[in-house]
């Protein structure tokens, strides 16, 4: 057996088990969400009418809405923040996008003339690279939470649009409902 066929063994090995290994932590982190999404229902009574939740280290992050209650359940690392639809003042979406440009192309100068050939193209891309999600609260101690849906739950550039949409279209409900009681 030569020593590239070694090195083609150990390999293959070595990407079987980082593919096993991410599947466990994937198992692991799933089973993790479950287990603390299911204790929140049962310890807090919390009826979960939408949620935006992701799991890392077996650490869930998020916001949960509960809308019989009318309470939103602020997660970071495990640690439930509990506060009432109430207390919610205003919210914004913070997205960061950032826009690459590529050319490839060659160019001829004229050998005999002032004339140039440039053949080409130009590729610009916008890669939304941060989806930040900001709640602002009646609270002096504590008066904002902040949630990156890109950077801290993993979701891809699309999900993480799509979901911070929906969660825009409840925390508007919310924020309209909470100026109304105001204006009583």
């Amino acid at each position: 057996m030569s020593i590239w066929e070694i090195i083609g063994i150990i390999a293959a090995v070595l990407v079987v088990l980082f593919i096993v290994y991410f599947i466990v932590d994937a198992n692991k982190n799933a089973k993790a969400e479950k287990e603390f999404l299911d204790n929140l229902k049962e310890s807090h009574g919390f009826d979960i009418a939408y949620q935006i939740t992701g799991t890392n280290a077996q650490k869930v992050k998020g916001i949960l809405l509960d809308n019989s209650a009318q309470k939103i359940a602020l997660v970071k690392n495990n640690v439930i923040q509990m506060r009432p639809f109430n207390d919610l003042i205003s919210f914004e979406i913070i997205t960061d996008v950032k826009t690459e440009t590529e050319t490839k192309g060659t160019s001829q100068d004229g050998l005999f003339s002032n004339t140039a050939v440039h053949k080409g193209t130009t590729t610009t891309m916008t890669v939304t690279t941060s989806v930040k999600i900001k709640i602002i609260f009646d609270d002096l101690d504590n008066p904002s939470y902040e949630l990156d849906l890109i950077k801290e739950l993993y979701m891809s550039e699309k999900k993480a649009i799509d979901e911070a949409s929906k969660i825009n279209d409840y925390l508007s409900v919310i924020v309209h409902r909470n100026q109304q009681k105001l204006a009583k």
